[in-house]
């Protein structure tokens, strides 16, 4: 991706030193650790692969206008798309190019007048957009990741949406403490803070929109960074992240616009005997950040060492203090599981999953008074969770409620009738009240559900002899 990059550029403005900077500024910045460390965003190198590709091909169909060409650009396009949805705006991107560095076109009226094909091509490319973004919509919902209105109201996510514009520049210029999760923020904010970072960006835009005849670099590179973000600012809120690393993959080449080829050069052409100085300062940046980078990849070496991170970073992220709590359950150091669970549970009172857990905890130190109203509260959040159900039935078995238990167990297999240690625990509880005929009802559709568990089998002959006998 940084070569391809790096020959864009490089064929768009013949600034070769310029364009290896950029690109080498954009292989070596930290934030770019998270869509190369971690497996499942794929996805993400491989939509940018397509995007970076696909801007060459652009170039080479303005240099050459031909269908052929304009059709390979498409065919790049689509492919980008298949791979992850945020290359919508990939179109308008294109457009911003046509700005700066290809000067197709100015941002003025002229537009609109006599350069009409240059909208026409844009229009033809977004044609597919609604359909992509149905179907990731239609997706995230299925997986129960998009956020509700009542989860995040309109007035939550338009400030999210400001303050993560701000969190984004920070770590470009200042790329520590990052996490593979920042929580959203919800109520937790100051309208202070809010207004002051709109006026912030305000004034960016109002200055290089003054600037935009002379150097439109920086109108272009502002544009691209804000517009590219624009669909995973958490206006439709997926997940519960308020912004993460890896979404800056692509929006980060416009803030490298703007300090390669605007700032940079401008301080270079204002006083021309910095460069050297300028030249220090660049590698020292570069190494800085390649450091950065590396120190940033070992966070994501295991789990341990990347929940560790994300607890340390976001301490208010429920993801990090549950899944700590699951690595100290596995090694056997159950107190500071539970400690982190608790934790989790304070980030998040909802989640049904850290109380089970707490639950757990408790049962490993055999202490099943203290695990029950755990368990009892995990039910209450999640009634149709069969683990949940299960391990209710359980505590309120060992403390010798069996009505209850029984209740549960009946639950756990209405939602799941395969639920074989269930409907063991359902038989085990009817023999032992006495209640065979139901029993052997259990074991008799068990064996059906199980032909080649023995253990059903046996339960059925063991009840059908006890109810014969009675």
């Amino acid at each position: 991706n940084s070569l391809l990059l790096f020959v864009f550029f490089r064929r768009a403005t013949s600034e070769e030193g310029k364009s290896f900077l950029l690109a080498a500024l954009f292989a070596v910045h930290p934030l770019n650790v998270e869509s190369v460390a971690w497996i499942s965003e794929r996805k993400n190198l491989l939509s940018a692969f397509f995007f970076f590709l696909g801007l060459n091909l652009y170039l080479n169909y303005v240099r050459t206008p031909s269908k052929m060409n304009f059709i390979k650009l498409s065919v790049c396009y689509l492919l980008g798309l298949m791979s992850k949805t945020v290359l919508v705006t990939f179109p308008c991107g294109l457009l911003l190019l046509d700005v700066w560095p290809l000067r197709r076109i100015s941002l003025s009226g002229e537009i609109f007048k006599n350069k009409k094909n240059v909208i026409y091509e844009k229009l033809i490319l977004l044609i597919p957009v609604p359909l992509f973004s149905y179907l990731t919509v239609v997706a995230q919902q299925k997986a129960e990741a998009l956020g509700s209105v009542s989860d995040f109201p309109l007035y939550q996510r338009l400030a999210g949406a400001v303050l993560a514009y701000a969190r984004y520049i920070c770590h470009f210029f200042f790329p520590i403490r990052l996490s593979a999760l920042y929580p959203h923020l919800k109520d937790n904010f100051s309208a202070f803070s809010v207004a002051s970072i709109v006026l912030l960006l305000a004034a960016l835009s109002a200055v290089f929109l003054i600037r935009l005849k002379r150097h439109p670099v920086f109108i272009v590179g502002w544009l691209w960074f804000l517009g590219h973000l624009l669909p995973v600012l958490g206006i439709i809120q997926v997940g519960r992240q308020a912004s993460a690393d890896r979404y800056m993959y692509i929006p980060i080449i416009g803030l490298l616009f703007i300090l390669v080829f605007g700032l940079g050069e401008q301080i270079r052409k204002a006083y021309p005997g910095t460069a050297p100085w300028l030249k220090g300062v660049t590698l020292t940046v570069i190494a800085l950040f390649l450091l950065r980078s590396f120190d940033q990849a070992l966070t994501w070496r295991d789990n341990e060492s990347l929940f560790a991170n994300m607890t340390a970073v976001s301490p208010d992220a429920f993801e990090g203090h549950y899944n700590m709590g699951i690595i100290s359950a596995e090694k056997g150091a159950t107190g500071e599981a539970i400690k982190h669970y608790t934790k989790a549970i304070e980030c998040d009172p909802q989640r049904a999953e850290a109380y089970n857990n707490i639950g757990a905890c408790h049962v490993a130190l055999d202490d099943w008074g203290k695990a029950y109203p755990f368990f009892k509260k995990a039910v209450e959040l999640a009634p149709g969770n069969t683990e949940v159900l299960f391990n209710y039935a359980l505590s309120c078995k060992v403390l010798g409620s069996n009505y209850d238990a029984k209740k549960a167990l009946m639950n756990v297999l209405l939602i799941d009738s395969r639920h074989e240690m269930a409907r063991k625990k359902l038989i085990e509880i009817l023999s032992s009240e006495g209640n065979f005929d139901a029993a052997l009802g259990f074991a008799e559709e068990g064996e059906k559900l199980f032909p080649g568990e023995a253990d059903f089998a046996a339960m059925k002959k063991a009840l059908a002899e006890k109810t014969n006998q009675r």
